[in-house]
């Protein structure tokens, strides 16, 4: 499969495209300096002698609270360069992801969020994806929660540096969903992309806990004593920001096309772990 990716620098293309590769695909690797998501001309200039068979959305305006005052950055990324790579899947015949998030739900369900339920996004950032899904009604939207472990910096990675800094923690405790190790995410992606699979996904680590579950999880397992561990709530911590304190997200969906669900997060988070050990960075 010839496969595009668009933000191919970032914490998700950057693991991906070498996964691809391996796993025996053509992959046109584009970050920002080959080609606009937000350039229409830029992307059909770039993408069209490639003949793709894919086109993976993974361009997008991460920065959850500066989102709050950027919402026209924020929506030219995740929403115009959404629609433009959409309209270059049709272009060419092709396969469309776009990778959106929790961030689409409010949070107030008890129970799971499956993929038919009707988003009611709280922040600038969740409302830019949401709109982003829409550009993608036709093509394949996968939905992910709670991302770490590629380029950059990271939850485990702060958590590490904070507490090697004798810092210490206060961790959110009442908002609980799944965090993601971007290989495993990866490799659920490709194999979504060889099954052809169209309509809306939700990919993410199997399990839920809390940040701050998660937070101790990642000192347990590093064996990192942080000099104090606190949780606190959504209110008290006063992130700028409102995020879903419910972000579980069903993934049976998968089980209905013969997709294997990712590793626990457990499995993520030691495979991941290892790779700083090697890096000297525990």
């Amino acid at each position: 499969m010839r496969i595009a990716v668009l933000g191919a620098k970032g914490l998700l293309g950057s693991s991906f495209a070498p996964l691809a590769e391996e796993a025996g695909h053509l992959v046109l690797p584009l970050d920002r300096e080959d080609a606009d998501v937000t350039d229409l001309p830029s992307l059909r200039a770039a993408i069209l002698p490639f003949h793709p068979d894919a086109i993976l959305d993974l361009a997008a305006y991460t920065k959850v609270d500066q989102a709050e005052s950027e919402e026209e950055a924020c929506y030219k990324v995740n929403v115009l360069g959404g629609r433009n790579a959409a309209l270059m899947a049709r272009e060419c015949g092709a396969m469309g992801i776009y990778v959106s998030s929790d961030y689409v739900f409010d949070g107030k369900k008890e129970g799971v969020y499956t993929v038919d339920d009707p988003v009611s996004p709280l922040s600038v950032y969740g409302k830019s994806k949401a709109a982003g899904e829409k550009e993608f009604k036709d093509l394949t939207v996968i939905r992910t929660s709670w991302l770490y472990g590629s380029r950059g910096p990271d939850f485990v990675r702060t958590m590490i540096r904070l507490a090697k800094e004798g810092r210490d923690l206060r961790v959110v405790g009442d908002q609980v969903g799944s965090p993601t190790y971007a290989p495993h995410l990866s490799l659920g992606i490709i194999e979504l992309l060889e099954k052809k699979a169209k309509g809306i996904y939700h990919l993410t680590g199997e399990g839920y806990l809390s940040w701050y579950e998660f937070a101790r999880l990642i000192f347990e397992t590093s064996l990192i004593r942080p000099r104090s561990l606190v949780p606190v709530s959504t209110a008290e911590y006063g992130a700028r920001a409102p995020r879903p304190l419910n972000s579980r997200l069903d993934k049976s969906k998968l089980d209905s096309i013969a997709v294997k669900r990712l590793p626990k997060v457990e499995e993520g988070l030691d495979e991941y772990l290892g790779i700083l050990r090697k890096e000297s960075l525990i």
